[in-house]
């Protein structure tokens, strides 16, 4: 049973529910409880209103241009990622042997070990594409900004554009952080190769930790200004 295919299909199957199942929990508690998203949410608007309030927007430019770096490097290294996933399905059988020494590593067939990588594979290319909207919508901001309204402009049209501005860049930051997510799952994932076990408790872990940085972390009480 401990190494038995059976074993791996719930293994599978555990990670993908832990992962759904976090992200629609993780959504709905943020309508009722603070959390990164939602401090994320304020500052935003608060940006964009202070942005309406002075015609020399360079220093907002060079922020919108570092954020659109960050998420830049993480998408270049999803593709560098994926190169040496597909490098490894050439070179199965190294890999597998490498796995074999160690210790307490549950045997595999070739089959299971292309399941395995096509699991990651599929991940980082979901992660790819989230990155990429993320990019897109930080440009999409950019643009409204170099767009926005005058501190001369009436007061209701301002406030539209901070509105409306806010929200593109949160949608952007959540992207970004869904495939930041991504990169979490993938990491307990790794630990499939050693042991289906092993794979569910790396799950938990990963969930506890996303748990904790979104809901409970430091970051996010000074955020808030709630810091002990």
């Amino acid at each position: 049973m401990l190494n038995s295919p059976l074993l791996d299909l719930i293994a599978v199957v555990w990670f993908i529910s832990a992962w759904i199942g976090y992200t629609i929990y993780s959504r709905r508690k943020a309508l009722t409880t603070d959390c990164l998203y939602t401090a994320v949410d304020k500052y935003a608007k608060r940006w964009m209103e202070q942005i309406t309030r002075r015609e020399v927007r360079i220093a907002d430019a060079t922020a919108l241009a570092t954020i659109e770096r960050n998420i830049t490097f993480f998408a270049t290294s999803t593709i560098l990622i994926l190169g040496g996933l597909l490098s490894i399905l050439g070179a199965q059988e190294k890999a597998m042997g490498v796995l074999a020494s160690i210790p307490f590593a549950a045997t595999s067939t070739p089959g299971f070990w292309e399941i395995k990588l096509t699991l990651l594979i599929v991940a980082f290319v979901y992660a790819f594409f989230t990155f990429t909207w993320a990019m897109r919508q930080l440009n999409f901001v950019t643009m409204m900004v170099g767009g926005n309204p005058l501190p001369q402009a009436p007061e209701d049209e301002r406030q539209r554009f901070a509105v409306s501005t806010a929200q593109v860049l949160v949608l952007g930051s959540s992207a970004f952080n869904y495939g930041l997510r991504t990169y979490y799952f993938c990491l307990g994932a790794l630990a499939w190769f050693v042991h289906p076990l092993l794979f569910m408790l790396a799950t938990v872990w990963v969930v506890w930790v996303l748990y904790r940085r979104e809901f409970q972390s430091d970051a996010l009480l000074a955020m808030l200004h709630r810091l002990p």
